[in-house]
């Protein structure tokens, strides 16, 4: 039986070798902490990957390479069909990512994978997915992955790439919490100290003070002295 199956399979690549080996890829675009990108792709067939695209073979049928931030990979030439855009707030990222038309180009490498084949875009990312159509987001454990799956140019009209990501920098949230905690601890000082400063008011306050009479000079030497009385009364 297990002999059967193993020719039915060596049957049917030999009726199709280009329609399965040439056909299958897939693309992986890993975003790492620090806004490092780093591309794997894997195909059956080496010559699809374009030369000019900067990319480094690492066994014969895989092919990487590295760019410096979403800024240097939208200028790329020979990348996937996306382009990205980050908004910064404090110390969270949103970045949108969406199709770019300009960039499918023929003998990019993107366009000869899907020329005739299939396979799938897979976008792994430091962060949380918000949104990614119409691609299919992995479970909690298993991390922050978009996967696409695409079909030849004749099946696909126009290839879909939405994502919404928001990613967190470490070192500048660490600072916001402090800077935060600080302030929250300022606040409460001040607030103690003017609690304090009104108790304090309250009980030691001027306007409770009984006010005492300082007789002037006049007074005094008219008021009669103990020498005085003791004269009369002999």
């Amino acid at each position: 039986m297990r002999s059967y199956v193993v020719f039915l399979v060596l049957v049917f690549l030999w009726v199709c070798p280009a329609q399965v080996l040439a056909a299958d890829f897939e693309w992986t675009l890993n975003w790492q902490n620090g806004q490092l990108l780093t591309e794997t792709v894997v195909s059956s067939d080496p010559d699809l990957v374009s030369p000019e695209g900067g990319w480094e073979k690492t066994a014969p049928n895989t092919f990487s390479r590295q760019t410096e931030g979403w800024a240097a990979y939208n200028q790329l030439s020979d990348k996937l069909p996306i382009v990205a855009k980050t908004k910064d707030y404090l110390a969270v990222k949103v970045t949108k990512i969406t199709l770019d038309s300009a960039a499918y180009q023929e003998g990019t490498t993107f366009y000869e994978l899907t020329r005739d084949g299939s396979g799938q875009i897979k976008i792994e990312v430091p962060g949380l997915i918000m949104k990614a159509q119409p691609a299919i987001k992995s479970q909690w454990s298993q991390g922050f992955t978009a996967t696409w799956n695409t079909g030849p140019q004749a099946q696909s009209e126009e290839y879909r790439f939405d994502m919404i990501a928001i990613t967190i920098e470490i070192l500048p949230s660490i600072i916001s919490l402090l800077v935060i905690g600080w302030g929250i601890i300022w606040m409460v000082y001040r607030r103690q100290v003017k609690r304090m400063e009104r108790l304090i008011d309250a009980r030691y306050s001027l306007d409770k003070v009984v006010p005492v009479e300082i007789p002037n000079m006049e007074q005094i030497e008219a008021a009669p002295s103990d020498n005085d009385e003791k004269t009369k009364n002999i």
